[in-house]
């Protein structure tokens, strides 16, 4: 079974209030939350359906809540995996 991993970026929501967001989407879920920085807030999900990753990173999007996702084996890969798009996005925008 793969780990999920999302990583939610907003300059001007604060860690506190997306992991109180996190929480209530992935209630009574297996996750665990960290802070990257003010801006950033990563969370990690073992035993849930892609199905609901993909609906709450659609959900954090439409908010305006910046939401990359990603699926590995190891919370390291997962989170190595999710920060590339990040990265491939903001390529993507200079283009």
């Amino acid at each position: 079974m793969s780990l999920g991993c999302m990583v939610l970026y907003h300059p001007l929501i604060s860690s506190y209030t997306k992991s109180l967001l996190l929480r209530s989407v992935f209630n009574n879920q297996r996750i665990e939350i960290e802070v990257l920085d003010k801006k950033t807030t990563i969370i990690y999900l073992e035993g849930v359906e892609k199905c609901q990753v993909w609906q709450a990173t659609m959900d954090f999007e439409s908010s305006g809540i910046q939401t990359v996702y990603a699926f590995e084996h190891t919370k390291e890969r997962a989170l190595e995996e999710a920060l590339k798009q990040f990265k491939t996005d903001k390529e993507n925008l200079t283009q």
